[in-house]
């Protein structure tokens, strides 16, 4: 945001407090209306906080990766939690490939799950049936071929 200093000139610093305005926002909806309002306000800086910021919003704005109530407190514990992977699996002495592959399993198994997790409450009064045919097609038609209908129906 540096960038933005001199092509704001005077108004940077106010530029600056409603950018956090923005940034700590904690719905999508009054980020996208404090985002729409800088734009509008800033058009100076609209070319940038559109090219370089708004692709990237899912890694900064509070909006988006606030999921859970936290008081305000912030803790680098899933860091180091990560850090203490890693350093187990180096322990193991895997050449930087392996290394390379068994991060890109973890990362997968992660938004795996991130994306399992926005499924669910998502549709939290979803039937368990139809969470099944969704989640396990593929067991499910296995079981199809295998079992009777009896057997399935209960």
């Amino acid at each position: 945001m540096r960038n933005l200093k001199a092509p704001l000139g005077a108004s940077y610093n106010d530029f600056v407090k409603d950018f956090y305005l923005c940034r700590n926002d904690l719905s999508p909806a009054g980020f996208d209306v404090q985002w729409n309002k800088l734009i509008i306000t800033y058009p100076k800086a609209a070319n940038y906080l559109n090219s370089e910021l708004y692709s990237s919003k899912e890694r900064w704005a509070k909006a988006y990766i606030t999921k859970f109530f936290t008081a305000g407190i912030s803790s680098t514990s899933r860091v180091e939690s990560e850090n203490a992977v890693i350093k187990n699996i180096l322990q193991g002495r895997p050449s930087l490939c392996g290394l390379a592959t068994i991060l890109d399993l973890r990362l997968r198994d992660e938004a795996q799950y991130v994306n399992y997790n926005e499924w669910y409450h998502a549709n939290a009064s979803a039937q368990l049936s139809s969470a099944s045919a969704e989640c396990f097609s593929e067991v499910d038609r296995i079981l199809k071929e295998y079992l009777t209908e009896e057997m399935l129906s209960r």
